[in-house]
């Protein structure tokens, strides 16, 4: 190899490589990627230099260009509170928008069954006789289910939502691991059980409390776990189906995409338990309680496909990895 002319061909990429090294801190993004493109080059020619050339003055410039190279690609870090812009306005919405039509098949689903068995529950009372005895389900329309939204303080109230909730969210996207099959069981369990409590309601004539107490929070609540067993279900058929790509590939994108759902939704479920505790409880009308409940469904379902789709254009994946794709230095 004519080494002087690798080095007269090169030269220019090794001086803008060191230029940008020296003005790292205050870089714009179109040059952050210039450096990471350029840190990647020069190592190559770095270890070309080492196979072709006993030249040890050239050899140390470029071993020291690449190790300050590196270190300003793997050292920098965007500042916590843009990470945090971004993973609320990027990670979370396009996850759960990739992931639209799992959702909205899962919410139909579980919204038909428990349609289903409310009615068959509200039609029957050999049905109902196995739930509870007539003096308990008298009891739990007039008083218990109403009283339970308001027997202990909202803060706390809230705050024992909130955990259960997350967790609940949390299993569910957990169950991905085993792909995602036991998650239409607990979809299953938890649709039986609004089933149960609206059909003995209804039996009662008391159809307007339950809607009046389960909506303004339920929406909410109920949106945001039908959303975690989408994507952990979605992540189940992804290790069958990974398309073109590895599996093992896959699998580590997507489960960490499905991590930003995970901790996206610790925040939505925060807010369901904050209109859980202090607006279905409270003295407002019902009209105004089911129309907060809606305002904040609309909110979230809006947030998602806005800012979803436009990061879904720009081929985001909601992988929280976002490391630079570097070769190592030689």
């Amino acid at each position: 190899m004519d080494i002087d002319a690798f080095v007269t061909a090169h030269r220019p990429a090794w001086d803008r490589l060191d230029q940008l090294v020296k003005s790292r801190s205050s870089l714009t993004g179109t040059e952050v990627d210039e450096l990471v493109e350029l840190y990647q080059r020069v190592s190559t020619h770095l270890s070309i230099v080492r196979s072709s050339s006993r030249d040890p003055m050239l050899v140390g410039r470029l071993s020291a260009l690449v190790a300050r190279a590196r270190s300003a690609v793997t050292g920098a870090h965007a500042p916590a509170w843009r990470e945090l812009t971004r993973f609320f306005t990027v990670s979370f919405p396009v996850v759960a928008y990739r992931a639209r039509w799992w959702w909205l098949v899962t919410s139909l689903a579980f919204v038909a069954v428990a349609f289903v068995m409310g009615a068959w529950v509200a039609g029957n009372p050999d049905v109902q006789a196995t739930i509870a005895s007539p003096e308990q389900i008298t009891k739990l329309v007039n008083e218990d289910f109403a009283d339970y939204y308001s027997e202990n303080p909202a803060a706390s109230f809230a705050g024992r939502v909130w955990t259960n909730n997350a967790w609940l969210a949390l299993q569910t996207i957990a169950f991905a691991v085993v792909l995602g099959l036991p998650i239409p069981y607990l979809l299953y369990v938890n649709a039986a059980n609004v089933a149960a409590s609206g059909g003995l309601m209804a039996s009662r004539d008391k159809l307007d409390i339950f809607f009046g107490l389960i909506l303004p929070h339920g929406l909410l609540e109920l949106t945001a776990v039908f959303l975690a067993a989408a994507v952990g279900m979605r992540l189940g058929w992804k290790v069958i189906d990974p398309g073109p790509r590895r599996r093992v590939e896959v699998l580590a994108e997507q489960g960490r995409a499905v991590m930003s759902v995970a901790l996206g939704l610790v925040v939505v479920l925060f807010v369901s338990g904050l209109i859980e505790a202090f607006v279905t409880p409270s003295g407002l009308p019902t009209w105004a309680r089911v129309g907060i409940g809606v305002l904040a469904e609309v909110a979230f379902i809006a947030y998602v496909v806005v800012l979803g789709r436009r990061a879904a254009a720009r081929d985001e994946t909601g992988d929280l990895e976002r490391a630079p794709d570097v070769a190592p230095a030689a």
